[in-house]
């Protein structure tokens, strides 16, 4: 569903409206900016997932999980930084 800000102006919108994704990026200086994606006659996969990226996904998803156990732990280092880190222990 998608969520749309109005007033006094179009703050920001995000979300899928019918086959239409909206998504709305923030910069580091405070600006945003939308884009706007179509998600017809994308073609969707036919083959089953094979072995090895069933493993990188399983991998990907325990990598994730630490790094976002770590900062809530209150861990002020970049992302980036202890992914790779977490990555390598793994």
């Amino acid at each position: 569903m998608a969520h749309c800000n109005l007033f006094p102006g179009i703050a920001s919108v995000s979300g899928k409206l019918g086959k239409v994704l909206f998504k709305t990026f923030t910069r580091p200086d405070g600006s945003s900016f939308t884009r706007v994606y179509s998600t017809a006659g994308h073609a969707k996969r036919k083959s089953k997932p094979s072995a090895s990226e069933l493993v990188q996904r399983q991998r990907f998803a325990r990598i994730a999980s630490e790094v976002a156990r770590l900062m809530r732990s209150g861990d002020t280092r970049p992302r980036q930084l202890i992914w790779r880190e977490v990555s390598q222990s793994l």
